[in-house]
């Protein structure tokens, strides 16, 4: 890959082609997936930066060697296939001294993993952040994806002594995570 990221924010002209990556994503975690609803808040998060992003990764389908077909950029630059996501929403704390970042979610394509775009997200994220007026990054990870904790800890991040505990506020919204048996 070139010296250029290949990271871009998304815009609502880009929502099409992040969806397929976002169920891809949602299936392999068993999170519930409502495309309308998907596309509303990848619109929604377009018009509305102060909340947050969606960054996609646009790079040449030779990339992704001939795995998979992928869907491809709008026609401002034909050349140009999505190969991950991430999102990022915006939140303040008092005990973070401002405003944080969270990594909601990270994709990679199948067709494009092993080849260091993930490490790549990792570092876009934590590249923009100052510009942004980002005062601490925060990453979400299952308890039951060790190996990941451990990834995100050789790239400076660190556990912290707190669980996050959830609540629903609409009813019948799904519930996610599924509930422990």
């Amino acid at each position: 890959m070139s010296t250029t990221s290949p990271w871009k924010r998304a815009t609502a002209a880009e929502s099409a082609s992040v969806l397929p990556m976002m169920q891809d994503f949602c299936e392999q975690l068993h999170i519930p997936w409502i495309a309308r609803e998907r596309a509303e808040q990848v619109d929604w998060m377009a018009q509305h930066p102060e909340a947050g992003g969606v960054w996609v990764a646009w790079l040449p389908p030779a990339e992704a060697g001939e795995r998979e077909a992928v869907a491809p950029m709008p026609a401002q630059k034909p050349a140009l296939v999505p190969a991950g996501y991430f999102v990022v929403t915006f939140g303040f704390s008092f005990e973070f001294r401002g405003k944080y970042g969270l990594l909601d979610e990270l994709y990679v394509s199948p067709a494009f993993r092993k080849h260091g775009l993930g490490r790549g997200a990792l570092d876009e994220y934590k590249a923009m952040a100052p510009g942004l007026g980002l005062r601490r990054l925060l990453i979400e990870v299952a308890v039951d994806s060790p190996h990941l904790a451990e990834y995100y800890t050789r790239h400076g991040f660190a556990l912290r002594e707190y669980r996050l505990h959830t609540r629903e506020v609409a009813p019948g919204n799904p519930p996610y995570p599924p509930a422990a048996k």
